[in-house]
């Protein structure tokens, strides 16, 4: 009779668990789907899985040992763990462990990987209507105090209806995706308030997802 061992996670309170929310790409096409799981462990990668890595770890990086059973999906590479103090890992590898009872993921936290210490709110428009029936747009934030860095590109002049000024094109490297409509975005960085030209995932680990943005004058 084989050893059901689904539930040993109850015995590892005593263990130092947390609650985190992962989040996860079903499919290439879905959007991102979050699960909070209960009774997960946090332990720092070894140094004999950093040596037997060949480079691929580091001593910054961590394990997350997630109950199979509290999540309703496949842990995989590119899924991202947010820790119950706010701090985002992203999901290197992922296997089962223990009979298939736990996912065993090894993230990395990108601020501290990338140096992305710069600080952005991304804000969308919400469309309404005033009295007179006239449709007026309100900016909200979709997200807040996003961890990044902002790295300039290129300056050049332009003419717009007879002005002349110019625009500033900077590179926003992230440190998780988003989901965002592009064409109407915008970044709110220390007190500039820049255009989001695109947007590009991350479709590999070793790359982080982009905002090409603009500010004109």
């Amino acid at each position: 009779m084989p050893i059901d061992v689904s539930a040993d996670y109850l015995i590892w309170e005593g263990d130092g668990t947390r609650t985190i929310t992962y989040t996860s790409r079903q499919s290439p096409t879905s959007d991102l789907a979050a699960q909070v799981a209960t009774y997960t462990l946090r332990r720092a990668v070894s140094a004999r899985e950093v040596a037997a890595s060949n480079g691929r770890y580091t001593g910054s990086d961590v394990n997350f040992h997630v109950p199979a059973g509290l999540l309703p999906y496949t842990a995989k590479p590119g899924d991202l763990i947010t820790d119950s103090d706010g701090t985002d890992y992203r999901v290197l590898d992922a296997s089962l462990e223990t009979l298939s009872s736990r996912w065993k993921c090894v993230c990395r936290n990108p601020v501290i990987a990338y140096q992305l210490y710069d600080l952005i709110n991304v804000e969308e428009p919400a469309l309404t209507l005033d009295a007179s029936g006239a449709a007026v747009r309100t900016w909200t934030e979709t997200y807040r105090q996003v961890h990044c860095r902002v790295q300039p590109e290129e300056a050049a002049v332009h003419d717009s209806f007879g002005t002349r000024g110019q625009y500033i094109r900077y590179t926003v490297y992230l440190s998780k995706e988003l989901v965002i409509d592009a064409r109407e975005a915008r970044v709110i960085w220390k007190d500039l308030t820049l255009d989001v030209i695109r947007y590009r995932s991350s479709e590999v680990l070793e790359a982080l997802p982009t905002l090409e943005v603009e500010l004109r004058s």
